[in-house]
C-alpha cells in the first residue's frame, strides 16, 4: 500500500513540474444567455500554471463531451474547428483563450468546458433563448386544409418551440377562440408547447381562415394559417318574409334576389313556373358562405307579376323558395305596436314594420285622450330608423289612445292602435320589463318566506354532514394539473357575426303557451299580395 501512495505522489509532482506551478483552468461565458442566431463567446483562463500543447473547448452531446475547437498554446492559432466556431489566444500572453460561436443554434444549448495541460475547467451551461417558432398548426388529422360537415367537432392544434415559454393564441377572423400563457421553462433545451382548441358542433359560418400566433420576451413567431371548410346544405340567410316579395312598376326592370348560407357554393335556377325553362338573366355573388342569387326581369309586364320559383342546390342538399313580384302599392299595416315604458308624462312606443309596397315607408303616430282630438306626433320615423318613439308632454295617470299607420309614395294603410295609461305623478319612470322582473322577484321572495315559515312550524332541523359525505358532495378543481402537459381547451362555437339571426328559419322553442293570434292570414305581407297562386 505504501508503494501505491508513493507512486501517486510522484505522479502529482511530475504534473506540477510539467505546468511549472500547480494552477487551475477556469471557464465563463460572455453573458447569462444567448439569443438564437446571435454571437456568443466563452473565455478559458489558465491561472498559476504554464501549459503546453492545446487548449481545447468541449461540448457535451448526450452523456459525453466532444472537442469543438482547439488552439495551439505556443502560437495562439486555431488548430481544429469549423467556420461557425473560432478559437484563439486572447491577449498573447498564453493564459486566456476564447471560443466564439458566430451563429448560435439550438444544439448549442448544452454544457460546455475547456481543458489543457492535463486540467479541466468548471462547466458552463449555455442557455439559448429564442422567439417562438410554430412547428405545426392545423387540425389534429394533420391536414393544412380540412373539410368537415356542419355539426362535426373540430380540434385545432398549434405546436411551438421557444425559450422562454410563450403565449399562444388561436383566432378566427373576428375573435379569439383560445389563448394561454405558458410558464414552464427549461434553460438547457428549447421548450415545446402545444395548444388545442375545440369547435363544438361547428356551424357553416365558422368556416374560413384560422391563425395561430405566439410571442415571448424575445420576439414573435410568424403567424400560420389553416383553412377550415364546413360543408352545409343551402338555407335562407334571413327569415324575414319581406325578402320574399319584390315590387315594380310596369315597364321597369325588376331584380329579384335570394341570399343563402351554403358551402360549397350552390347553383341557382329561377323559373316563372315550375314546369318552365330556367331564366337566363341570372347572377351569383359569393362572400364566404353567404351566396346571393338574383334574376332580372326586363321591361316588366302584367303577366310578370306572379310567384317565381328559385331552386338552390349544392352537393349537400337543395332548397326551393317562392318569391313574388308585385306591383308597387301602399305599404302593409305595421305590427306589434306596444309601449315599452310608461312614465307620468311620457310613453315609449315600439313596433315592427311590414312590407313597404316597393317604396320607402314612414310611420305616422297620433294620440289623444278618449273623445278628444287626435294629435299628430311631429316626428315621422322612416323604415331605416330605429322603430321606436317617445311621446312626451302627457298628463300623469291618464288613459291615452295611440294609433299608427305606414305610408309611402303610393298611399297609406289602415291604422293599428293601442291604449296606454300613464303613471301617476308619484310613480317613478320605470320600463315595463323592469316592472315584470320586479313582480317575478316579489313572487319568488314571498314563496321563499312561506317555505321558511312552514319549515319553522314543523321544527325542521338541519343535519350535519359527515366528513365522508362532505367529501363526496364537493368537487376539487385542479387548475394547474396540466402544467407541463398539452393544454386542451373546450370552447363553444362563436357566432359573432350571426348571433341575432335565426339562421335555420325554425320556430324557437317556448315554455309558455302563445296567445291566440288576432291577425288574419291577409295581414301577412306575403299572402296579402299574392292571393291566387294558380298561374
Amino acid at each position: 500500500m505504501a508503494e501505491i501512495g508513493l507512486l501517486r505522489h510522484l505522479l502529482f509532482l511530475l504534473l506540477c513540474i510539467r505546468t511549472t506551478l500547480c494552477g487551475s483552468i477556469n471557464m465563463k461565458g460572455s453573458g447569462e444567455y444567448s439569443v438564437l442566431g446571435r454571437e456568443f463567446t466563452f473565455t478559458c483562463e489558465v491561472v498559476n500554471a504554464r501549459v503546453t500543447g492545446l487548449i481545447t473547448f468541449l461540448k457535451r452531446d448526450n452523456l459525453s463531451f466532444r472537442s469543438v475547437c482547439g488552439v495551439a498554446v505556443d502560437t495562439g492559432q486555431q488548430i481544429t474547428g469549423n467556420n461557425r466556431t473560432q478559437c484563439s489566444d486572447e491577449d498573447g500572453q498564453r493564459h486566456r483563450y476564447t471560443l466564439t460561436i458566430r451563429d448560435v443554434s439550438r444544439d448549442d444549448s448544452t454544457v460546455w468546458q475547456c481543458q489543457g495541460g492535463g486540467m479541466r475547467s468548471n462547466t458552463v451551461t449555455l442557455d439559448v433563448r429564442s422567439a417562438p417558432s410554430i412547428e405545426y398548426f392545423g387540425v389534429t388529422s394533420g391536414d393544412r386544409t380540412v373539410s368537415v360537415t356542419e355539426h362535426d367537432n373540430v380540434t385545432l392544434q398549434c405546436n411551438i418551440s421557444s425559450n422562454p415559454a410563450s403565449t399562444i393564441e388561436i383566432r378566427n377572423k373576428t375573435s379569439s377562440i383560445g389563448r394561454r400563457k405558458f410558464s414552464n421553462y427549461n434553460p438547457v433545451r428549447s421548450y415545446k408547447q402545444t395548444m388545442k382548441a375545440m369547435l363544438l358542433d361547428v356551424s357553416c359560418q365558422e368556416g374560413g381562415e384560422y391563425t395561430c400566433s405566439a410571442g415571448n420576451l424575445i420576439g414573435k413567431a410568424a403567424q400560420q394559417t389553416v383553412l377550415l371548410q364546413v360543408t352545409c346544405a343551402p338555407r335562407r340567410y334571413s327569415s324575414s318574409s319581406d325578402n320574399l316579395v319584390f315590387a315594380s312598376n310596369l315597364h321597369e326592370n325588376a331584380t329579384l334576389s335570394l341570399t343563402v348560407i351554403a358551402f360549397p357554393p350552390p347553383t341557382f335556377k329561377w323559373r316563372k313556373r315550375p314546369d318552365s325553362r330556367p331564366i337566363n338573366t341570372t347572377r351569383v355573388n359569393t362572400e364566404g358562405v353567404l351566396v346571393t342569387g338574383s334574376v332580372t326581369i326586363l321591361d316588366v309586364k302584367e303577366d310578370d307579376f306572379l310567384n317565381y320559383t328559385v331552386n338552390v342546390e349544392n352537393t349537400e342538399g337543395q332548397l326551393e323558395v317562392k318569391i313574388a313580384l308585385v306591383s308597387k302599392s301602399k305599404p302593409n299595416i305595421p305590427s306589434s305596436l306596444k309601449a315599452t315604458s310608461t312614465c307620468p308624462r311620457s310613453v315609449t312606443l315600439q313596433w315592427e314594420k311590414a312590407f313597404n309596397g316597393g317604396a320607402t315607408q314612414s310611420f305616422n303616430i297620433q294620440y289623444r285622450e278618449p273623445g278628444g282630438q287626435w294629435i299628430t306626433h311631429p316626428t315621422r320615423p322612416s323604415e331605416d330608423d330605429a322603430l321606436q318613439l317617445e311621446i312626451d308632454d302627457l298628463e300623469p295617470g291618464t288613459l291615452y289612445q295611440i294609433r299608427m299607420n305606414a305610408l309611402n309614395d303610393y298611399g297609406s294603410n289602415s291604422y293599428t292602435s293601442i291604449t296606454v295609461t300613464t303613471d301617476t305623478a308619484t310613480t317613478s319612470c320605470v320600463p315595463v320589463y323592469v316592472v315584470v322582473i320586479a313582480c317575478v322577484a316579489s313572487v319568488l321572495l314571498t314563496t321563499a318566506v312561506h317555505i321558511v315559515v312552514l319549515c319553522t312550524k314543523a321544527k325542521c332541523q338541519s343535519q350535519t354532514l359527515t366528513s365522508a359525505e362532505a367529501e363526496g358532495d364537493n368537487e376539487t378543481t385542479r387548475e394547474d394539473e396540466n402544467k407541463g402537459k398539452d393544454l386542451y381547451t373546450s370552447l363553444i362555437p362563436v357566432k359573432d357575426a350571426y348571433e341575432n339571426i335565426n339562421i335555420d328559419n325554425q320556430p324557437r322553442p317556448s315554455t309558455s303557451t302563445p296567445a291566440a293570434s288576432t291577425e288574419s292570414p291577409s295581414s301577412d305581407p306575403y299572402y296579402s299580395v299574392i292571393k291566387d297562386t294558380t298561374l
